[in-house]
């Protein structure tokens, strides 16, 4: 992933090469603010955290919503839906997770992503990597099975 690179270099590199950018984000999917547009975005972005039998089973995650400037659409449900769609075969960990899925609503827009290294990039934060580097997830409070 292009933003995920980047976001690696300044951090190795402490360069800088961006003028008037602090944050990068990153999307797997767009989508209309409905809820069952949503949902089928959210399953489609992270289509392989959700096979059946496949490495990515049994990871913590984390989720991460957004919304500005709409009323139609409540932090709370998407929330749930994030979380229906993903404690199958997951378990949620909001301080040190395997990925992150992040659902950014502005004004009629939704946009989708399923990222790793969220926490680790400074949440994709240019000004919080360049000046601090690379981020120490904090202990988790499951234990690894």
């Amino acid at each position: 992933m292009l933003v995920k690179d980047i976001m690696q270099d300044i951090g190795e590199t402490k360069k800088k090469d961006t003028r008037f950018t602090n944050r990068l984000i990153p999307f797997h999917d767009v989508c209309s603010v409905s809820s069952g547009d949503i949902d089928n975005a959210i399953k489609s972005a992270g289509k392989e955290y959700l096979k059946d039998g496949s490495q990515a089973a049994g990871q913590k995650f984390m989720g991460v919503v957004k919304i500005r400037n709409n009323n139609t659409v409540n932090k709370e449900s998407i929330i749930n839906s994030i979380g229906d769609i993903f404690t199958k075969n997951h378990t949620v960990d909001l301080n040190d997770p395997d990925f992150t899925i992040i659902v950014e609503v502005f004004r009629n827009v939704c946009i989708v992503s399923v990222l790793t290294d969220y926490i680790k990039l400074r949440k994709f934060n240019i000004f919080g990597l360049f000046s601090g580097g690379f981020a120490e997830p904090k202990k988790s409070i499951h234990k690894d099975p």
